[in-house]
C-alpha cells in the first residue's frame, strides 16, 4: 500500500497558468513546479544554483526553440522577491517575465518541467498546443518522449492533429 500512495502521490496534473508564473514570487525554496507553475522562478533559482548543467541544456533548448532569446535568469530583488529575466539578444537589458510572450513563458516552463531532475511517476499535460507557435509543437512532442524515454511516463490530452 505504501508503494502504491508514493505512485498515485508522485503523479503531477498540469494546470499551469502563464499569469501566475509571470508574477514575482517571494523568496522561497522550491526543488519542483507547482501545478500551476506560480513557483516558476524560484525553481529556476533552485535548478540553476544546484544543476547548473540541467540549467544550461534548458537554456540552450530555449534558445533554439525561441528566436532572439539569449538567456534566462531568476534574479533576487532587495526586497525578497524572484523576479525572472529573459534576455533577448538585439536589446541591452534582460526583459521581466511579464514583457515576454505567453508562448515563451509557456515553453520555457515545459523546459523546466521536463528537464526536472527528479522525475514525476506520471505526468499529465492538458492541451500543451495552447499559446505555442505551430511549429514548435514538434519539438515539445520530442520533449515529452525523451522525459518517457528515460522512464517518467506522460499523458497528453490535445485537440491539435499537428501534436
Amino acid at each position: 500500500m505504501a508503494t502504491f500512495r508514493k505512485l498515485i502521490e508522485d503523479w503531477y496534473v498540469s494546470d499551469f497558468r502563464i499569469d501566475a508564473a509571470r508574477d514575482r514570487q517571494e523568496i522561497e525554496y522550491s526543488e519542483h513546479l507547482t501545478k500551476s507553475g506560480d513557483n516558476l522562478s524560484s525553481v529556476t533559482k533552485f535548478i540553476y544554483d544546484n544543476h547548473p548543467d540541467v540549467f544550461s541544456d534548458i537554456i540552450e533548448k530555449m534558445k533554439q526553440r525561441v528566436p532572439g532569446v539569449e538567456y534566462v535568469e531568476a534574479q533576487e530583488t532587495q526586497d525578497s522577491y524572484i523576479v525572472l529575466r529573459f534576455q533577448d539578444g538585439t536589446f541591452e537589458n534582460p526583459f521581466s517575465s511579464k514583457y515576454v510572450s505567453d508562448g515563451t513563458i509557456k515553453m520555457f516552463t515545459y523546459l523546466v518541467l521536463l528537464h526536472d531532475p527528479t522525475q514525476h511517476a506520471l505526468l499529465c499535460v492538458e492541451e500543451p498546443e495552447n499559446q505555442l507557435y505551430p511549429q514548435l509543437l514538434l519539438e515539445l512532442a520530442e520533449e515529452f518522449r525523451s522525459y518517457a524515454d528515460k522512464g517518467g511516463q506522460v499523458f497528453v490530452s490535445t485537440h491539435s492533429p499537428d501534436f
